[in-house]
């Protein structure tokens, strides 16, 4: 990186913010939770400064294709146990790995991955062990 680089912009570009040099920074939420201020006032404000926050379902399959269709420069994590909970036992640790597997996958298609830590644990605890895991 060079001095003032942010990493954040898209390949290929001439090292100006992407909003400034025209071209449209792409960014996937995952999860996707509008109901949630901090996420609906982040996109906002990103919006505001030119970056396209891609919005999509929350099924596996409209994930699927909304990351094929966005070709997203960065996804942003808010909250883990969205990708594996629900399952109950081995299937919450199977999600987990497939879930890890899809984001090692973009990560190596160039797609860089932000994760906010909104909370060191989750808020039911319903799975301990695979909560502490992911904190």
């Amino acid at each position: 990186m060079s001095p003032g680089d942010t990493g954040c912009e898209p390949p290929g570009s001439d090292g100006r913010p992407a909003a400034a040099s025209g071209s449209s920074l792409r960014v996937v939420f995952l999860p996707q939770w509008y109901t949630n201020p901090y996420q609906r006032v982040l996109d906002e404000n990103l919006s505001a400064l030119g970056v396209h926050v891609a919005r999509f379902p929350q099924t596996v399959p409209s994930i699927i294709k909304g990351l094929i269709r966005t070709r997203p420069h960065i996804l942003h994590l808010h909250w883990l146990h969205a990708f594996y909970e629900g399952a109950g036992g081995r299937r919450s640790w199977l999600r987990l790995a497939f879930s890890l597997g899809a984001m090692a996958l973009l990560r190596l298609l160039g797609v860089r991955i932000v994760w906010t830590t909104h909370n060191l644990g989750h808020h039911e605890a319903k799975g301990q062990r695979i909560d502490r895991a992911c904190t």
